[in-house]
């Protein structure tokens, strides 16, 4: 089992002209990474934040936060996510993360708007993503038309999901597993996650297991969904 790694520094300059206190932004991160059980340490030049592979969907919670949050860009100078010794620059792809997040919340699926996304390491890898969600609440919760004669159309929810993995780049395998057809990074890959549970309301209440795999190793994010469906359910 090796160590993930997020790596931060942050920009005194631009700290200043906005008001930011270096503290108050140490603070604000260790909070989120040790309430989801990380280890932070810090000195004058960096924050560290550290955890296991079974932290994967944890770490990159945090940092899909980060990326869909306003203030980040603000103070940050760098943001490196390291894993098994290879890093990712999580900091320089921001801008287009969140061109493609709004576009998939709203229903925008273009493959074109993410080919700008760069690699950072020459081994980046294809990845696999694999879901499972269950039938019985997707009987619940998947919107029924208006007009049908089909017992079976919640099963629509499987193409809707292929509508926007495919349209990311992603080859659709018997429904459940998901190939890019490319080498993707992991900010990617969870930031397309993410937005799809936004544009698909019923999605994290019916999905079973999400996992991603990558150099065969395999990664569940489905404790990530199942809070964000309990959230949900307590606030409707």
């Amino acid at each position: 089992m090796f160590e993930l790694q997020v790596r931060f520094t942050f920009n005194d300059r631009l700290m200043e002209k906005n008001g930011i206190e270096k503290d108050g932004v140490y603070h604000t991160l260790k909070k989120h990474f040790e309430q989801r059980g990380l280890v932070c340490v810090s000195d004058d030049e960096a924050l560290l934040c550290s955890g296991r592979e079974k932290d994967y969907g944890s770490i990159w919670a945090v940092l899909i936060d980060l990326i869909k949050g306003n203030w980040f860009l603000k103070c940050a100078a760098s943001c490196e996510y390291v894993e098994n010794g290879k890093s990712e620059d999580v900091l320089r792809q921001i801008p287009e993360l969140r061109k493609l997040y709004k576009q998939i919340r709203k229903g925008i699926f273009k493959k074109q708007a993410i080919e700008a996304i760069p690699l950072f390491h020459s081994a980046t890898p294809r990845r696999q993503v694999y879901l499972r969600l269950s039938e019985q609440k997707l009987k619940k919760y998947y919107p029924r038309p208006k007009f049908t004669l089909n017992p079976k159309y919640y099963r629509k929810a499987w193409k809707d999901i292929e509508k926007i993995m495919t349209a990311q780049g992603f080859e659709c395998k018997n429904h459940s597993l998901y190939i890019s057809t490319e080498p993707v990074t992991n900010a990617k890959v969870n930031i397309i996650i993410n937005a799809m549970g936004k544009n698909l309301k019923w999605f994290p209440k019916c999905l079973t297991a999400i996992d991603v795999e990558s150099v065969g190793k395999q990664r569940d994010l489905t404790g990530y969904f199942r809070k964000v469906a309990a959230r949900r359910t307590v606030v409707g």
